[in-house]
């Protein structure tokens, strides 16, 4: 009787322990079938490209997520503090890609406002600070972890509350710039593809990503899948961040088809040191939005080719709003 009644005891054990290793599996298995699907792209408009920031963020971001996946496979069967140590790097280093990637995001569009910066680069970095005070508090064993996890849910919490708070400043100071410039937006959109993807496509993604996150804080409720979800939350990341960096790349390469603009780098407007260039240590030649500058933005051929077309009158004053809004990830 005694014997039936633990086994009866370990089902729900057995039977969680086998979503989780599904839910595992099927993370890293998206997450390995999209580096199979953007493969190619990576090669043509990264690997091809001279080192920067932005390709180094690029890095960071995807190859820490594929890196990771295996100490999270190996802690499945097996545990360790190295396993534990190497999970708490990659987790990290995704974690403080993405949150300068989006700080940078919002740097560009507002023409290197270093508060603007620094408060959305403060609020990304919470959630990997408070990571690495959970990672550090963990054991030898990965059980360990997760009881540390579980005792200190509110702080998991509080992280990933942080990480939501800076993704609805990137879409509100996004869509507040577009606002102020309606008219502008418009026709720059269609004169410029990087200002497109970084406007449309950005914004896609970073909802979704405030969508995940919000999603995590739900269902990470439940103690038994917090760090799944977390690991489905992480992994969603790195590929939707990987993605857009992917587009803008290939958006600056591609010819417009009207013939107006062709985009070969996007640079920002004061070519003076700023807040980003002391973090980074790098010379602003080397920065994001300091490659060679673009000469029919530099020139504001878009208002020439505007009087051209009899399309009315505009300023290079006109357009200045808007360069700061396309930055080329190289």
């Amino acid at each position: 009787m005694a014997d039936s009644l633990d086994v009866g005891q370990l089902i729900p054990v057995y039977r969680q322990d086998f979503i989780s290793v599904c839910a595992y599996s099927a993370a890293i298995a998206l997450l390995l079938y999209d580096f199979g699907l953007t493969f190619d792209r990576e090669v043509q408009y990264i690997w091809k490209s001279k080192l920067s920031l932005p390709s180094l963020l690029f890095y960071a971001i995807r190859y820490s997520t594929i890196l990771n996946a295996v100490p999270e496979i190996m802690e499945l069967t097996h545990s360790g503090l190295s396993l534990t140590r190497l999970d708490m790097v990659f987790s990290i280093l995704l974690l403080s890609g993405v949150a300068m990637f989006s700080a940078t995001r919002v740097y560009a569009i507002y023409a290197r406002n270093k508060a603007i910066y620094l408060l959305v680069l403060t609020l990304g970095l919470v959630n990997p600070a408070i990571n690495i005070y959970l990672y550090s508090q963990s054991g030898p064993y990965f059980f360990v972890y997760h009881i540390i996890i579980y005792s200190s849910l509110r702080w998991a919490m509080g992280a990933r509350g942080a990480t939501i708070a800076a993704d609805v400043l990137v879409l509100v100071l996004t869509w507040a710039k577009v606002a102020d410039n309606r008219k502008e937006t418009a026709r720059i959109r269609a004169e410029a593809p990087v200002a497109a993807v970084f406007l449309s496509n950005g914004t896609a993604y970073f909802a979704i990503l405030l969508i995940l996150n919000v999603l995590g804080i739900a269902i990470g409720q439940d103690i038994n899948y917090v760090y799944v979800m977390f690991t489905w939350v992480n992994i969603l990341t790195a590929i939707l961040t990987c993605r857009f960096m992917l587009d803008l790349r290939e958006a600056a390469t591609v010819t417009d088809p009207t013939g107006l603009s062709q985009l070969h780098t996007i640079v920002f407007q004061m070519p003076v040191p700023t807040t980003v260039d002391s973090i980074t240590g790098m010379d602003p030649e080397e920065y994001v939005a300091m490659d060679r500058p673009l000469p029919d933005i530099e020139a504001g051929s878009i208002c020439e080719e505007a009087r051209a077309a009899d399309t009315g009158t505009c300023s290079d004053s006109d357009v200045a709003p808007f360069r700061n809004e396309e930055a080329q990830f190289r």
